[in-house]
């Protein structure tokens, strides 16, 4: 007598294992890529400034992409600051301020301009701590 449902119980066992094998390499996390920066990648790279003003002293911090391009320490009631952003596309800048003095309510202004030109002016209130994400589009030249 042969020993079917042994050979069949051994087959299910290759095939689960062959399908458990291909499984774990399409699930496998995979390291991405990194970004070249703008400027090796060939794109244009304009220059922006980013002006941030409050009616009382504050620690400001102003991110893109994940990226810190402007921290203050605190007691700062206004800073200035040159940022690179990649030409004629759309930018999200997440700015967040911590007053130092936080009895009342405190207001910050933040401007974007490039050559003159105003691309965002944007007003945030708050107690303690604000956070607002600041929209343009850089300029493409």
């Amino acid at each position: 007598m042969r020993n079917p449902p042994l050979a069949a119980l051994c087959a299910i066992i290759v095939l689960l294992g062959i399908t458990g094998v291909a499984i774990a390499n399409l699930t496998k996390p995979r390291p991405t890529p990194a970004l070249p920066a703008a400027s090796e990648s060939g794109k244009k790279v304009v220059t922006v400034t980013v002006e941030a003003t409050s009616t009382s002293p504050a620690a400001f911090r102003i991110e893109n992409n994940g990226k810190v391009v402007l921290d203050t320490p605190p007691e700062t009631p206004r800073v200035s600051r040159e940022i690179s952003v990649e030409a004629g596309t759309p930018v999200e800048l997440v700015a967040t301020i911590k007053w130092s003095h936080t009895e009342s309510e405190n207001a910050a202004r933040v401007k974007i301009t490039h050559d003159g030109d105003d691309l965002a002016d944007q007003s945030i209130w708050g107690a303690e701590t604000a956070t607002e994400v600041i929209d343009f589009t850089a300029p493409a030249q």
